[in-house]
Formats: C-alpha cells, sequence, structure tokens
C-alpha cells in the first residue's frame, strides 16, 4: 500500500546553497521519487509552505545561515509538515556543524561527499516509515468515522482512561474489542455470531491439542475476521438477496481489505486475525478466495475459522434466510469436508459435539 502512495506523496525538497552538492544527490533520488532541489532559503521555505504531499526534507546546514532554528520553527508549525522527516546534510569532519544539527529538531543528518547509494537506502526507509504511519492514521480515521456514522452500540473510549493506565494489555484488549464490533456495526444481524464463531473455534483448537496459549490467541483474533466489511458500500452488504456476479466480487474483496486494515500490527493478535481475515474464504480443495489456496497453503488458524464461521452462519437466522437446524448444519460440514474444509478441522469440531450444542445455547441473538 505505501508503494501505491510513493508517486503521490514521496515528494523529497532539497535545499542546498551549493549546486555541485545539490545536483548527484538530487539526479539519484530521483530514479525513486519526485525531487524538488532549491539553491535559496525563502523560495524552498514558500515552496514547503504551499504543499501537502511531502514525503522528505533535506536541508544543507550551510544554506541556514545561521538561522536554523527559525528556519525549524516554521517548518514544525506547519500542520501540513510538521511529522514530515528532516535530513540535515554537513560537511564532513565539522564539528561545529555537527552540533548545530544536533541542536534542532532533526530526524537524521548525513555527511558530504555523499555515497549516493547508502544515502538513497537511508531516505527510503525513514519515508517507508513515515507513510506507514499516514496510512495507519488514515485507517484508523476511517474506522472511527464509520462507528460515528453507523451505530451508537459503541460507546466511545474515554481518552483519559487510555492516557491514565499503564497496563498495556488492558489497552489492547479495549481496541481489539472495538475493531471487533466494527463489522457488526455494518452488519447487525451478526450480534452473537462473533461470540459464538470464536467459541466454536476455541474448541476447534482444543481438540487439535493445540496449546492453551493458541485457544486464547483464536478466541480473541477471530472476531476480526470479517472486520474488511466496513469497506463494503451497504447496498451490497446489507442487500437481502442473491447478489450478481458484479456484486459479488465487490463482496469478495472484504478479505483483502480486512487484512489491509489489519497487517502490520505489532500486537500478535491482530496479526494473527489479519491471517485469518485475508484467508477465511479460501477452500480446502483451491476453489475459494482471494487467492485460490488449497490444502495445507492455507494457515491453519484460517482453516479452522472456516469451519466455525460457516457453521454459525448455517445455523443463524438471517433477512435472506432461515436458520438451519444442527442436525443439517452438521451434515452440511461432513459433505464438505474434503473440498470446503479441512477434514480434520472438520473432525476436531465435531469430536465434542455437546459443547457444540452448549455454545450455541449459550450465545444466542441479542
Amino acid at each position: 500500500m505505501v508503494d501505491l502512495l510513493l508517486s503521490d506523496k514521496a515528494n523529497i525538497v532539497m535545499l542546498d546553497d551549493r549546486q555541485h552538492n545539490l545536483l548527484p544527490l538530487a539526479k539519484g533520488l530521483s530514479t525513486f521519487y519526485q525531487v524538488t532541489p532549491f539553491l535559496d532559503c525563502e523560495p524552498f521555505m514558500d515552496y514547503l509552505e504551499a504543499k501537502s504531499s511531502i514525503g522528505l526534507i533535506l536541508i544543507s546546514i550551510d544554506a541556514l545561515n545561521n538561522d536554523g532554528k527559525n528556519v525549524f520553527q516554521r517548518l514544525r508549525s506547519n500542520p501540513l509538515i510538521k511529522n514530515v522527516p528532516i535530513i540535515l546534510s554537513l560537511s564532513l569532519h565539522d564539528k561545529l556543524q555537527e552540533a548545530a544539527a544536533l541542536a534542532l529538531d532533526a530526524s537524521d543528518y548525513l555527511t558530504r561527499p555523499y555515497s549516493i547509494p547508502i544515502e538513497t537506502a537511508r531516505m527510503k526507509k525513514l519515508i517507508y516509515s513515515y507513510l506507514s504511519l499516514q496510512i495507519s492514521s488514515e485507517q484508523n480515521r476511517y474506522l472511527s468515522k464509520v462507528v460515528r456514522e453507523k451505530s451508537q452500540k459503541i460507546h466511545k473510549v474515554r481518552a483519559d482512561i487510555l492516557v491514565a493506565t499503564t497496563d498495556a494489555s488492558f489497552r489492547e484488549h479495549e481496541s481489539l474489542a472495538m475493531l471487533s464490533r466494527t463489522a457488526d456495526v455494518r452488519d447487525p444481524e451478526t450480534g452473537s455470531h462473533l461470540k459464538r464463531m470464536a467459541n466454536y473455534t476455541k474448541l476447534i483448537a482444543k481438540n487439535l491439542g493445540l496449546s492453551a496459549a493458541v485457544q486464547t490467541l483464536l478466541l480473541e483474533a477471530a472476531p476480526l475476521h470479517d472486520i474488511g466489511k466496513v469497506g463494503i458500500p451497504d447496498d451490497i452488504l446489507l442487500y437481502p438477496g442473491k447478489h450478481s456476479p458484479e456484486k459479488t466480487k465487490i463482496m469478495q474483496q472484504h478479505p483483502s481489505i480486512g487484512y489491509e486494515i489489519l497487517h502490520g500490527s505489532s500486537s500478535l493478535i491482530i496479526q494473527t486475525a489479519a491471517e485469518i481475515a485475508l484467508a477465511h474464504h479460501e477452500k480446502y480443495d483451491g476453489s475459494g478466495y482471494p487467492n485460490g489456496l488449497m490444502g495445507e497453503n492455507i494457515p491453519l488458524y484460517a482453516r479452522i475459522v472456516a469451519v466455525a464461521d460457516v457453521f454459525d452462519a448455517l445455523t443463524s437466522k438471517r433477512p435472506y434466510k432461515k436458520a438451519w437446524s444442527l442436525d443439517d448444519a452438521v451434515a452440511y460440514l461432513q459433505e464438505h469436508r474434503g473440498n470446503h474444509f479441512d477434514p480434520v478441522c472438520v473432525d476436531a469440531f465435531l469430536k465434542d459435539y455437546p459443547e457444540v450444542i452448549k455454545i450455541y445455547e449459550k450465545f444466542q441473538e441479542e
């Protein structure tokens, strides 16, 4: 996703009062990015203050004319570019310049003469990190907007609670709870579906002999499997009937959308949820989507969730269908073990059928 944004947002703006310093680096970077060079400080500042699509700023400390503090104040006070990485360019072995650079709010600094491959790699890394944060912020804003507009079910988590607590696990639990209910806001018929299918998932993991830690991991990650539905238009998501082929293709984008929302997190739970979101509609015989994976090429956790998700969908009432009986749903799983479902996961699910019934009865539709 970052690569898609490079052409729009990775404009590197350079300031150096010596053209022989400016041109070689600008030429090397222009292979990968749009580069806008300046020899004078004022046109450079005017350009930055009028633009929002900046990926990185490179400034020769010589070009600041001992006014670096004021220049940085202007840059960091501009809300459009205040978080853009700024690299200072220094003369090699110039201790005075190094001291001046450390006193400014720069992201990094490099020394002349430049090693074009090394400096290019450093800048690419800074730009990638910056754009990744921007994308994450945009996704968070989008999810928040959906929650606010679509339902009053989800209460706003007070910011002062999150700031006051030092318990990281509490903060993660709160975030996961909000995320797992986001799909529910778009598809209100699934109120208890998340609880049932998550507990079915845990039961399958237990009967497969997976550890207690993995069982708990799946219990928390499984409810995020349909988070990608937030990106599907209402007229398709909530349509009470069979979709046209065109609308089916759009509906089938939700695993990829869910993966884009979740992947890249440092949380093991969200990493697991991203894997499940992407692959829970794959089929054991390779006829599923979005990637047509087959057999054990489908991640195990997604194979587990597929059984739990379909069983609960079959036994749940929806605007477009009646709820199936438990016996009919079991028969469907058995009929499709080996083509739709991993047969080992189906067998693990049915191994403790009385527990399946308990879960079904405990979490009825709210």
